[in-house]
C-alpha cells in the first residue's frame, strides 16, 4: 500500500480485538517508538524490547510477556535474530496456542533486491518453520515484481497471497529542477522554495551526507529558516531530541539524509525537496511519500544534475545499484511523460491517466512544441575529447571533459580545431545524458587514494556518421534542426548496458495474483 495508507492498521485492529499475542519486527526503534504512542491513544496493552533498552525494563516486558500480558510487542530484526532470551520465551507461548500473527514491517528489506536491505531481515525464514500454523503477515510501500519474488523465496513462503492497492498518492505533486552546479547557488534555490512557496511550513530535505545537511541547515538557520540537521552517525539521545521537536513544531525543517526514514508518520508535511539525488525510484517513491499524510496538497521536489548522478553511480556497488540509478537518469531527463506513469511503470501498477489530474511538473504544463535536433557532431566531438584525454593518460572525469569541450581546461586538454558549444553548461548536461541512456556513452566507477569517481567512456568503438535525433523542449543554440521530411537513419541507439537477471516464471505469478487481488 501507498505510503500513509494505512498498513499499520491491518495488524493494529485485529491485535486490538485478540487475546493473543501478536508480534511485529519493525526495522527502526524510532519508528517503534511511533508505534507505542498511538496504541497507546488507544489503550491497546503493547511494548518494545531492543538492544538500547535498560536492564530493568527489559525485565519488566519479559515478565508481561510471561504472563501474557501484551496485545503488541515491537522488536528490530536484529533483537529477533540475537536475543536468546526473547526467542526462548515463544515456543512456549506458541505451543500454549497465544501467538496470533507475526508481522514483517517493511518487509521489502528481506530482499537484496530491495532499496533498504538488511541482513538480519534473513532470519526471519525460522518463523514459517518454527511457529507452524501461525500467519505471517508483510508489509511494504515499495516492492517490485523483482523484491517481491526474493520475499517470497526468502521467507520460504508457499503460494502466499498478495495484495496491492494503487501506489499513486494523488495529492503529491512531483516536480524536477536543475540543480545549480554552485553549492551556494544550489542552497539558493532551496531557500527561494521554501520562502516562496512553503513559508512557515514543515518539511523534509534530503541531501546524500552528513556534511552536506550541515551545509545546508547552516545556510537555512542565516536565512531565519528553523531547520536542524539529521544522520546516522549523530547519537540517539540527540535524534530523538531532533525527532521530537520537528513532530512538536519547534523545527519547521528537517535536512537529512536517509537515516530519516521509514515509517516517518507526521501528518503536516507540506514538501519533501531531494537536494540529492536518492538511490532508485523506490527510494524517491518512499521518501516522497513522507510528504500530505493527511491528504492535502503537497509537493516533491527532486534537484538534479549530471555531476551529482555521477557521483552516486561511483559508488554503486553491483550491477542491480547501477541499474537503480540509471532510473533515476531516465525520470530526470524525461522531457514530457507524466511523472506518476514513470513510478507507476516502474512498480507494474496499472496506470490511469486520470490518476495525476495535472499533479506533476509535465501534467500541469505540458509542452507541445518539442525540437529534434541532430547530435551527431556533439558526440563526436565528445569521442575526440575523449580519444585525447585517454592518449593522455587521462581520467575522463565530467569535469574534464567539460573543460576541454567549453574551453575551461590547461590549453594541453583543450581541442583547437573543435568550436566552443553555443548552448548552455546545463544543456551539455541534457546531451551527454541522453547520450548515457543510449549507450552512446557509458559509465565505470573509478578510484583513487583520495576519491571515488566516475568515468565516462565510448560505446561505439569510432565516430558515428549517422544522424543521431533528440528531442529537446528548448532551442539549442548551434546545434541542426533534423528535417522531418527526411527518413530517420540513426544508428542503433536501444538496449542497456547492464545486465539485468529474468525470473520469468516467478514474475509472471506474481503479476498474475496482482491483478486478481488489486
Amino acid at each position: 500500500m501507498p505510503t500513509g495508507g494505512g498498513k499499520s492498521l491491518i495488524y493494529q485492529l485485529p491485535a486490538a480485538m485478540s487475546q493473543n499475542l501478536t508480534i511485529v519486527i519493525s526495522p527502526l526503534i524510532a519508528l517503534i517508538q511511533d508505534q507505542l504512542a498511538a496504541l497507546s491513544k488507544f489503550g491497546v496493552d503493547s511494548a518494545t524490547l531492543n538492544s538500547e533498552m535498560p536492564p530493568g525494563e527489559k525485565k519488566n516486558v519479559m515478565k508481561k510477556l510471561t504472563n501474557k500480558k501484551l496485545k503488541i510487542i515491537l522488536v528490530t530484526p536484529e533483537f529477533f535474530a540475537r536475543s536468546k532470551n526473547f526467542m526462548n520465551k515463544l515456543p512456549k507461548l506458541h505451543h500454549e496456542s497465544c501467538i496470533n500473527l507475526f508481522v514483517i514491517d517493511e518487509v521489502h528489506c528481506c530482499s537484496q533486491w530491495g532499496h533498504d536491505f538488511r541482513p538480519d531481515y534473513q532470519t526471519l525464514s525460522l518463523i514459517k518453520t518454527q511457529f507452524s500454523g501461525v500467519p505471517l503477515l508483510g508489509l511494504t510501500a515499495t516492492a517490485t515484481v523483482d523484491v517481491l519474488v526474493d520475499i517470497q523465496k526468502m521467507l520460504d513462503l508457499t503460494d502466499p497471497v498478495i495484495i496491492t492497492s494503487p501506489y499513486n498518492r494523488p495529492n503529491l505533486y512531483y516536480k524536477v529542477v536543475h540543480k545549480p552546479d554552485n553549492v551556494q547557488d544550489a542552497q539558493t534555490l532551496v531557500y527561494n522554495f521554501i520562502k516562496n512557496d512553503f513559508a512557515n511550513a514543515t518539511g523534509i530535505i534530503y541531501a546524500a551526507t552528513s556534511n552536506e545537511c550541515d551545509q545546508l541547515t547552516t545556510f537555512l538557520r542565516k536565512k531565519n529558516i528553523k531547520a536542524v540537521p539529521y544522520y546516522a552517525n549523530m547519537s540517539s539521545e540527540a535524534k530523538n531530541k531532533v525527532h521530537k521537536k520537528w513532530f512538536t513544531g519547534i523545527y519547521k525543517v528537517i535536512v537529512a539524509t536517509i537515516a530519516f526514514g521509514m515509517g516517518i508518520d507526521k501528518s503536516d508535511v507540506r514538501f519533501v525537496i531531494h537536494f540529492s539525488l536518492p538511490k532508485s525510484l523506490e527510494s524517491l517513491y518512499q521518501e516522497t511519500g513522507r510528504a500530505g499524510r493527511n491528504g492535502l496538497k503537497a509537493h516533491c521536489i527532486l534537484m538534479y544534475n549530471l555531476f551529482d548522478w555521477l557521483k552516486a553511480y561511483a559508488y554503486t556497488q553491483n550491477t542491480k545499484e547501477e541499474n537503480s540509478i540509471t532510473q533515476i537518469l531516465k525520470y530526470c531527463t524525461d522531457i514530457q511523460t507524466c511523472r506518476r506513469k514513470l513510478i507507476s511503470e516502474y512498480f507494474d501498477d496499472t496506470w490511469r491517466a486520470l490518476d495525476c489530474l495535472k499533479m506533476c511538473d509535465h501534467c500541469s504544463e505540458p509542452k507541445e512544441d518539442f525540437i529534434t535536433y541532430d547530435v551527431q557532431p556533439c558526440l563526436a566531438t565528445i569521442l575526440k575529447i575523449l580519444n585525447q584525454l585517454r592518449n593522455m593518460d587521462e581520467s575522463v572525469t565530467l569535469n574534464k571533459l567539460f573543460g576541454s569541450w567549453f574551453r575551461t581546461c590547461p590549453k594541453k586538454l583543450a581541442l583547437p580545431e573543435e568550436p566552443k558549444p553555443k548552448f548552455s553548461k546545463e544543456q551539455a548536461q541534457f546531451i551527454i545524458s541522453f547520450f548515457i541512456l543510449n549507450n552512446c556513452l557509458s559509465v565505470k566507477r573509478g578510484y583513487s587514494l583520495m576519491s571515488t569517481f566516475a568515468i565516462i567512456y565510448s560505446r561505439l568503438g569510432k565516430e558515428p556518421n549517422l544522424p543521431i535525433y533528440m528531442k529537446y523542449d528548448g532551442v539549442l543554440k548551434g546545434v541542426q534542426c533534423a528535417d522531418s521530411r527526411n527518413e530517420l537513419k540513426t544508428i542503433n541507439l536501444s538496449g542497456s548496458s547492464s545486465t539485468v537477471i529474468k525470473r520469468e516464471s516467478d514474475e509472471s505469478s506474481i503479476k498474475n495474483k496482482k491483478q486478481k487481488l488489486h
